[in-house]
C-alpha cells in the first residue's frame, strides 16, 4: 500500500516535505563532515609489521609522561596543506614543493612493502602511500595530531 501525504490547498505539501528533507539531509551531511573522533587514549603501539615489509624511520611523539596538573591538550584544526609521501619516506608540502619535517602521533609507522613506502595508522590502515597526498592532516609546529576526522591528542 502506498501512503501519500494529504495535499493541502495549493498543493504545497509535497514540496514542503521535499524542502524539509533536503534541509535536514544537508545538515546531517555537514555535521558528519565536521565531526572529529578522538583516537583511543593511553599507549598507542604501532600495528604489527606485515610479513615481508621493512620498517623505516619515522619521527613520532616521545614516550608518554603524565601531563602537569590542570593541563589539557587540544588539536588545532589548522592543516599543513596537501602532504605527499615520497618514495624515500620523506614528506613534501605539495603547494610549496618543499620537504616538511613532521612528528607523527605515537603508534604511526612507516614501512616499505612490495617496493612501496606506506604510512600506517596505529590500527594498520594506510594513511598515505608513496606518490599519494592528503589535505586533511592537521597540527602545529610540525606535530601531527589530526588525520582525516580522527584527533590523535598527545599522549605525554
Amino acid at each position: 500500500m502506498l501512503i501519500r501525504p494529504r495535499q493541502s490547498s495549493g498543493g504545497r505539501t509535497a514540496s514542503m516535505i521535499t524542502a524539509a528533507a533536503v534541509l535536514l539531509g544537508g545538515m546531517a551531511i555537514g555535521c558528519a563532515q565536521g565531526a572529529r573522533t578522538p583516537a583511543a587514549l593511553g599507549e598507542r603501539t604501532p600495528f604489527p609489521l606485515p610479513s615481508g615489509a621493512t620498517a623505516l624511520a619515522l619521527a613520532t611523539e616521545p614516550p608518554a609522561t603524565p601531563p602537569p596538573s590542570g593541563v589539557s591538550f587540544a588539536c588545532p584544526a589548522a592543516g599543513y596543506g596537501s602532504i605527499e609521501l615520497e618514495a624515500d619516506g620523506s614528506f613534501r608540502q605539495v603547494e610549496s614543493g618543499t620537504t616538511i619535517a613532521l612528528i607523527w602521533p605515537r603508534g604511526f609507522s612507516l614501512i616499505r612493502e612490495g617496493g612501496i613506502t606506506k604510512l600506517l595508522a596505529p590500527d594498520g590502515s594506510v594513511v598515505l602511500s608513496a606518490g599519494s597526498y592528503r589535505s586533511d592532516i592537521g597540527g602545529s609546529s610540525g606535530e601531527v595530531c589530526l588525520v582525516g576526522t580522527t584527533d590523535y591528542l598527545p599522549v605525554r
